[in-house]
């Protein structure tokens, strides 16, 4: 095989490695959207943005995953994904529901808005879950957390390990600047 031969074939792998690599990447930021919107249908802005960050604070630690689809279809961490997957398999991009998530999870992963989370990596909505629970919650969510719309954010595996989760083990508020603004360019 001749110098031509090989750059083609060369050529070929590359565009197979760089195609695959894309199509990760629209993948990763489908499956962020598609959480969003279960997890968090009914929350403001920031709630959604807490949830999209609780989801990449995760995919920080080799515990959970190292990608997005691992992190929130690991079994027993994303309620959604378990109970209602083909619902949110079914999701069109043209819902408006899933408009709205991609372009809160577009802000989140170019890192256009803060993590109003501290850093968590759990959440959950408490009224639902001592409901469900006979009035208790899990371990990890027996300390302060982080209230955002009716979820509470966790970092039960780095307490008080910085002034953020200081901040975050306190209970502290949540700064109106959090708020996506439109954007004009798109």
């Amino acid at each position: 095989m001749g110098k031509t031969g090989l750059f083609i074939i060369a050529a070929i792998v590359l565009a197979l490695f760089w195609g695959s690599q894309r199509r990760e990447v629209i993948d990763e930021r489908d499956y962020l959207i598609r959480t969003i919107v279960f997890e968090a249908s009914g929350e403001t802005e920031v709630g959604k943005i807490a949830v999209a960050y609780a989801v990449l604070n995760r995919k920080k630690s080799p515990r959970w995953g190292d990608n997005i689809k691992a992190v929130v279809t690991q079994p027993g961490q994303f309620e959604p994904w378990m109970t209602r997957r083909k619902e949110i398999e079914r999701l069109s991009p043209d819902d408006p529901r899933y408009r709205n998530a991609a372009a809160i999870a577009d802000a989140v992963l170019s890192g256009e808005t803060p993590d109003p989370t501290a850093g968590a990596t759990h959440f959950l909505n408490p009224v639902i879950v001592r409901e469900r629970r006979g009035g208790t919650l899990p371990s990890w969510a027996r300390g302060e957390g982080r209230p955002i719309g009716r979820h509470t954010f966790y970092s039960p595996h780095e307490r008080n390990s910085s002034p953020q989760q200081a901040a975050l083990s306190l209970g502290a508020t949540i700064d109106p600047s959090f708020m996506l603004t439109p954007r004009t360019d798109r």
